[in-house]
């Protein structure tokens, strides 16, 4: 009860001010856009049209329901989070390798510690809200890997979230491409082109991609040119100093050593899956290239669950209770 209790008690926190400035000033554009003001035009900002998009849902929100709209962006995400952590205990039951009584008990809450507890100052940012929306593609992954085939329903939707969250940021989409591309290895060819999935979250991708040019045009034509080049001289660390900070480097150890451990001794499919998931998203960290803690949020969360799976997993081999057990 305390793994429950600890998270649920952290987010009402989340409620007080003050909320991450970087999340304020995106908030404050999309409540100017919804506003009236022409986005991209009158009101200037260089992230992504789809970041504006999802940011606008508690803006409408708070239009149509008392409360600010940084309360009710907070709702929205705690309520994403309690989405994702329902569907990730659902889904951790399909992994054949959580078959066993301390991993299936021990993952859920872990999740739910990475979703409230983890992000602190950094809550809302992006980073947050792609691994809160892309865990349930992560677990559904661990079952992929096993041969396990969702239904088409399910499939749609996991893929779908995960590729708007995914979308939001183009250094993302390192995420799905390590993650598919080892299930391409690892089960062939003819399993990942009938798989849904990666179809939802490259037609998410697509689609966004399109609106740039058509919806958003004065993005794609003259705001992205822009931020490209005034976008990489900010910060002080390049992509060698993110790779070697104190954030990342020993995130990347922990993946390594923890990785080796799974894989090797406890021969665990779905650890894996975990490893490559973690070494896209520091590939998505370094190719942001600035170094902020918040862009290693979903790598650092990716070795903290595996290590909570390499330790269960080590348990459970001296204590084989299936979780029918």
């Amino acid at each position: 009860m305390p793994l429950f209790a600890l998270p649920v008690l952290w987010l009402a926190g989340y409620f007080f001010p003050p909320i991450n400035h970087d999340v304020a000033a995106i908030l404050d554009v999309s409540a100017r856009w919804v506003g009236g003001e022409k986005l991209y035009v009158e009101v200037v900002d260089e992230n992504l049209p789809l970041t504006f998009v999802v940011h606008a849902l508690p803006v409408l929100t708070a239009k149509l329901l008392p409360g600010s709209v940084t309360f009710w962006f907070t709702a929205w995400v705690v309520a994403g989070i309690f989405a994702s952590f329902v569907a990730c205990r659902r889904l951790v039951r399909l992994v054949p390798s959580a078959d066993h009584a301390l991993t299936e008990a021990l993952l859920p809450p872990v999740l739910l510690f990475l979703f409230s507890v983890l992000p602190n100052e950094h809550f809302g940012q992006r980073e947050h809200i792609m691994f809160v929306a892309c865990a349930p593609y992560l677990i559904a992954s661990m079952a992929r890997a096993e041969w396990v085939i969702l239904t088409r329903g399910a499939a749609i939707a996991i893929g779908l979230v995960a590729g708007v969250a995914l979308a939001m940021k183009p250094h993302y989409l390192a995420i799905p491409a390590a993650v598919e591309l080892y299930l391409l290895f690892r089960r062939g060819w003819r399993a990942t082109v009938t798989d849904l999935i990666p179809w939802s979250i490259g037609l998410a991708a697509v689609a966004h991609l399109i609106s740039m040019y058509t919806v958003f045009a004065d993005y794609g034509l003259v705001i992205l040119p822009l931020a490209v080049e005034a976008y990489a001289p900010i910060g002080d660390a390049g992509w060698r100093d993110v790779l070697t900070s104190n954030i990342l480097g020993p995130t990347l150890i922990a993946l390594l050593i923890f990785g080796i451990i799974a894989t090797v001794f406890t021969k665990t499919i779905s650890a894996r899956v975990l490893v490559v998931f973690g070494i896209g998203a520091a590939l998505s960290a370094i190719a942001q290239a600035k170094g902020w803690p918040y862009h290693v949020l979903p790598a650092l969360s990716a070795a903290i669950m595996l290590a909570a799976l390499t330790v269960s997993q080590t348990v459970d081999r001296y204590l084989p209770i299936s979780r029918s057990g």
